[in-house]
């Protein structure tokens, strides 16, 4: 709701551009501040504010581990899974081979 406020007011959007509609996609300039507006705000706030209360945390060495460990095991599923879905001809025909 802040960020239609933002955009209205800051970027004078103005009629249909203004409202948060189902248009399918997403892609309406709303949608595109509202996102930005969010990441702005998770930026400032790892900016300013995680910063002043680090000094008071521990370090979380096996957790920073653990997460490592999830994103390349993660990635590496992707990445398989693509490759084989590449090798083996599962979504479409070898052009020139019909079936009827």
């Amino acid at each position: 709701m802040g960020a239609r406020i933002w955009a209205q007011h800051i970027f004078h959007v103005q009629g249909v551009g203004s409202q948060i509609h189902d248009t399918g996609s997403g892609d309406t300039a709303i949608s595109w501040i509202c996102t930005w507006y969010f990441v702005g705000v998770r930026l400032l706030r790892g900016r300013v504010v995680e910063p002043a209360s680090i000094g008071r945390r521990p370090h979380y060495q096996t957790l920073s581990a653990w997460l490592r460990f999830t994103i390349r095991l993660t990635l590496g599923i992707g990445m398989i899974s693509y490759g084989v879905a590449k090798l083996l001809p599962m979504q479409m025909q070898p052009p020139g081979s019909r079936t009827e």
